[in-house]
């Protein structure tokens, strides 16, 4: 059919009508950010709707999450989980965190605001698992100090015999 033919169909007829609008699911999808998920190194998105929000519930909200993480990452290291809670502290009090709009709605679920308050906190995380890696590699003499694996590699084959001289043989010089 020739463009000029379609063209004249439609004048006579008209335009069908525009279909109704989707309804729009304000359900979070499954990969939807939480502390607890973004913190956890997973992938996730931000999905929350932005609106405004409490600086000092903000930063609360961050701090609870990023303390809950340091114990898990402190490798049952009392010294390291208080220097992590210590950092994870002033964090949560940092421009990052303590902003106008919301992190979360109420499900828990972030905004695309809180994606430089969770950079910061997992920041802190990182490097509180490394020095609980490493200074568990130091604690341990078996564990090579900058891999965790150990220093003496796997063990070597046990050497080999030579076979008994035969005497009826002459010796080789």
């Amino acid at each position: 059919m020739s463009l000029l033919s379609v063209l004249l169909l439609l004048a006579q007829e008209g335009l069908p009508p525009v279909p109704p609008r989707m309804p729009v699911e304000d359900e979070p999808s499954a990969f939807a950010c939480t502390f607890e998920r973004a913190l956890g190194a997973n992938s996730c998105t931000y999905e929350a709707q932005s609106a405004a929000g409490d600086s000092r519930d903000n930063s609360a909200a961050a701090a609870e999450a990023g303390v809950a993480q340091c114990a898990r990452v402190a490798a049952e290291r009392a010294d390291l989980r208080k220097s992590c809670e210590h950092a994870v502290a002033e964090a949560s009090l940092s421009a990052p965190c303590a902003i106008a709009a919301r992190l979360g709605d109420t499900n828990g679920h972030l905004t695309r605001e809180a994606a430089g308050c969770v950079g910061a906190l997992r920041d802190i995380l990182w490097r509180t698992f490394f020095a609980a890696v490493n200074d568990r590699a130091f604690d341990d003499p078996s564990l090579d100090s900058k891999t965790a694996a150990p220093a003496s590699g796997p063990p070597s084959p046990p050497a080999k015999k030579a076979p008994p001289a035969d005497p009826k043989r002459p010796a080789k010089i």
